[in-house]
């Protein structure tokens, strides 16, 4: 009997982890965001400064979040060493704890076991959700998501709940909202007007603001958040304002970096891939909530108009920032997850509830049967998606792939076209290992040099300049001897350009 009480949640386990945690490591690490804090991550296990991110051992102002995700990374590498596992795992526990959210909030909460069962289904069965840049890859956005979501449900249920204790709610909201903010900085803070505008409405402003915990709550958050902010400043001045470029006015009322798109931009990814599945569920659950819900579930009528004003506010918000990346709708997969839901449980309990069925096991078939039609295809084809790797038609992305083919080459040096963290991250951690990798430029190559190289168009610069011994060859990358000049001006002065092949490390 225990078993069979225990067997659906064991079921429902298997089903989560393996979009989560299936071949984590299949691709290298991603250039820009994740190899960033993969370096990051390295540096300050190596200097020991957790308070001032570094980069090639100068203080990072390129990325100016707060370090809770890299604290993570580096306790994560610890145990499982600097590499893809180490980095992303943080990112997968973040998106297993989330799901874990929805699951104890229907159960607990909504007294709806199904419905949390489905919602948890339809967020691992998210293209958007499961992917590179949240999920899949060490970056901030499953970290955030996780926050955002525990914040988001704690508040609620501070506001709805009629638990004696729930300003336990109240404080765990502010942790969330505090870890949020030590995460991904001011992205952390983004549902807070919401938070407020529903409290307003359902007029618990002043019992909020009346608990001592509310001021508890605020001061712990002050104490973190301001706390490390003054001091990354005083460890490293002019922080704050890369901070307000980077964060505040500078990516929201301008585009950085050439991130910009017009304000159906996320509309239209939800449409074409990212949520492209479910997401003609949301207008079956807006009537529902006023046509069905509103009459029959009113725990479940209040928490889908929460949920659907946090959605709207969210979505609008980051539509309306000049600055635009596909993944910044990683905190809607939850609660859209949760409303997506129930229009599919409301149709399940319709299924259930018809006089065609009289016996028990047929409901129990027919409802089986009915998931397992939603589903099996949406599953399997995220399970497809992340079967297979897309970081081998990124030729900049080869180079960890091919430095682990070639563990037996102990030095070399590594050629590659502008800034290539991904590339930087391996080298150091091939050199923590004992290896003498160096980084150069062609215009540093003399005669008898080792070369890796993985980009096409480097490689056909340096074999105009060069005559070369292909050593190794693997997709685009080859290990290259240099055996002399065909260019004589391309030849300097080696004991010149020894000094300039600087090891990573």
């Amino acid at each position: 009997m225990k078993l069979k009480r225990i067997l659906p949640y064991i079921v429902l386990a298997v089903i989560v982890i393996f979009p989560v945690l299936y071949q984590l490591d299949l691709d290298t690490i991603r250039d820009w965001d994740e190899s960033r804090l993969a370096c990051n991550a390295l540096e300050m296990s190596e200097n020991g400064n957790y308070i001032v991110t570094h980069f090639e051992n100068q203080p990072d102002l390129w990325n100016t979040k707060p370090p809770l995700m890299i604290w993570l990374q580096i306790a994560s590498c610890k145990i499982f060493g600097f590499n893809e596992i180490g980095i992303r795992l943080p990112s997968a526990i973040a998106a297993l704890l989330t799901a874990l959210c929805l699951l104890l909030f229907s159960v607990f909460y909504l007294k709806n076991k199904l419905l949390g069962f489905i919602s948890v289904i339809i967020l691992v069965t998210s293209p958007g959700y499961i992917s590179t840049h949240v999920t899949r890859t060490g970056d901030y956005d499953a970290l955030l998501t996780f926050f955002t979501t525990v914040y988001g449900l704690a508040f609620y249920l501070f506001l709805e709940s009629e638990w004696k204790k729930k300003y336990i709610f109240l404080l765990i909201t502010f942790a969330g909202i505090t870890f949020a903010v030590m995460t991904k900085g001011v992205a952390g803070l983004f549902f807070i007007p919401v938070l407020f505008l529903y409290a307003l409405f359902r007029k618990k402003i002043i019992i909020t603001l009346k608990s001592p915990f509310f001021y508890f709550g605020l001061l712990f958050f002050v104490f973190i958040v301001v706390g490390f902010y003054f001091l990354r400043e005083m460890s490293n001045p002019g922080f704050l304002n890369a901070v307000y470029e980077n964060e505040l006015g500078g990516r929201f009322l301008n585009t950085v970096e050439t991130h910009s798109h017009g304000f159906l931009f996320y509309f239209s990814n939800f449409l074409d891939w990212r949520f492209s599945v479910w997401i003609y569920l949301l207008p079956l659950a807006f009537v529902l909530m006023f046509l069905y819900y509103k009459k029959h579930e009113k725990y479940q009528y209040q928490f889908l108009l929460f949920s659907f004003s946090l959605v709207l506010f969210f979505f609008f918000l980051i539509s309306y920032s000049q600055t635009k990346l596909q993944w910044y709708d990683a905190p809607l997969y939850p609660y859209l997850a949760l409303i997506c839901a129930a229009p599919v449980t409301w149709m399940i309990k319709l299924i259930s509830d018809s006089p065609v069925f009289t016996k028990p096991y047929h409901k129990i078939i027919i409802s089986t049967l009915f998931i397992l039609t939603i589903f099996f295809y949406p599953y399997k084809k995220i399970m497809k998606d992340i079967s297979f790797g897309d970081g081998y038609y990124w030729k900049h992305l080869l180079y960890g792939h091919f430095m682990k083919k070639m563990q037996h080459q102990k030095s070399y040096s590594v050629i590659y076209n502008g800034y290539n963290a991904s590339a930087d991250f391996y080298i150091r951690t091939f050199n923590d290992k004992g290896y003498k990798i160096f980084k150069k430029v062609p215009a540093t190559i003399v005669r008898h040099d080792t070369i890796m190289v993985c980009e096409e168009n480097v490689l056909q610069q340096i074999k105009q300049d060069y005559e070369i011994s292909i050593l190794n060859e693997w997709n685009t990358c080859c290990m290259i001897k240099i055996d002399g000049y065909k260019n004589l001006n391309a030849a300097p002065a080696d004991t010149a350009l020894n000094t300039t092949a600087i090891p990573a490390k």
